[in-house]
């Protein structure tokens, strides 16, 4: 048993900060203390923790000095600076607010297919969670990858509004608006998002593909290697929580649907419901909104291809890929750091 340590939440008042403490709460996070901070604004607000609550502390006073952990939420409370803060103090960072990312010498984690990187948080102290997307992508071409060898892959990502921030409320307004009738004008994504599909995820570069779909690639290649083939697509849909992806594979090896089938459904935390007999397949608002687990369904050869499939997974991006995965990232620390 992990002995019990200090613990921060940065950005504990936004959308992942309030996941992280629902996770950290659901998996008995071995904790002495726990710090929910945000910004100076938000002292002092309610926030749900198991049968109770905690209230927010502002983070530019938070002592760090009794602190093991800090895990960094999205949000404009976790900054470069407060991270420089919280490792002179001596903490361990789990940073889930992609400051780090990009750092070579940072390592990038799924807590589900590369946990031995951990050992790397020697180097600077911190471990860099992967994006929503690589997480919920990673899980399930992990055993595929361990089993038969992936050679490409070809990823359209159909990515709910809580993704973005705003993107809720945006998305609950515009609704609320066109259904009375009334205009709308969009602040946070690029066009209506209301009863509509945005093709492009941020500045397009010049061969054609967005940051998003870029980032998705190079964390990717960061994970199985530079070798693999890999086209992404990410398409912003009208859905608040619950994103969706068609996964198709192309594998060095044969690999059978029904061991494919087999060896995700034997992957922790996934949910193979590729049942034929079934009338519909797992859907986003009907099975991942709000759910801790990755599901799985319409698994199935892909066409044109002699070592291929093609899948549609389903996860909830806040609850399963962001906060679970940096709980997780957490509580391997405490275990073998701390």
């Amino acid at each position: 048993m992990a002995r019990a340590i200090n613990l921060a939440v940065v950005g504990a008042a936004g959308a992942v900060g309030k996941a992280v403490l629902e996770q950290l709460a659901r998996r008995g996070f071995p904790k002495q203390g726990l710090l929910a901070l945000d910004r100076e604004e938000g002292h002092g607000k309610r926030l749900g923790y198991g049968d109770g609550f905690l209230k927010t502390q502002g983070v530019e006073q938070a002592d760090f000095g009794d602190v093991g952990v800090v895990i960094l939420c999205p949000g404009p409370a976790a900054t470069l600076a407060l991270a420089g803060r919280a490792l002179d103090a001596g903490c361990l960072i789990v940073d889930a607010a992609a400051l780090y990312r990009d750092a070579a010498d940072v390592p990038l984690v799924v807590s589900s297919f590369n946990p031995p990187s951990i050992k790397e948080i020697e180097v600077r102290r911190i471990v860099a969670c992967a994006s929503a997307s690589t997480v919920q992508l990673m899980e399930v071409l992990g055993p595929l990858h361990r089993a038969a060898g992936v050679a490409r892959v070809d990823l359209v990502v159909f990515q709910s509004v809580s993704g973005t921030p705003g993107g809720v409320e945006e998305l609950a307004g515009q609704s609320a608006a066109l259904l009375s009738g009334r205009p709308i004008s969009p602040a946070v994504f690029p066009a209506q998002v209301a009863f509509n599909l945005i093709p492009e995820s941020g500045p397009t570069q010049a061969d054609g593909s967005t940051e998003s779909e870029r980032s998705i690639i190079g964390q990717v290649r960061r994970l199985l290697g530079d070798t693999i083939e890999l086209n992404v697509t990410l398409i912003t849909v009208p859905v608040f929580y619950g994103d969706a992806q068609v996964v198709s594979v192309q594998t060095m090896d044969p690999l059978g649907i029904e061991e494919a089938r087999r060896l995700l459904d034997g992957v922790e935390g996934v949910s193979v419901q590729d049942d034929s007999a079934r009338v519909l397949a797992p859907t986003p608002v009907t099975h991942a909104a709000g759910d801790h687990s990755l599901f799985v369904g319409r698994v199935r050869p892909l066409a044109g291809a002699s070592r291929g499939l093609q899948f549609w997974t389903l996860a909830d991006g806040v609850r399963h890929s962001c906060a679970l995965n940096s709980v997780q990232i957490a509580e391997i620390l405490v275990k073998a750091y701390l």
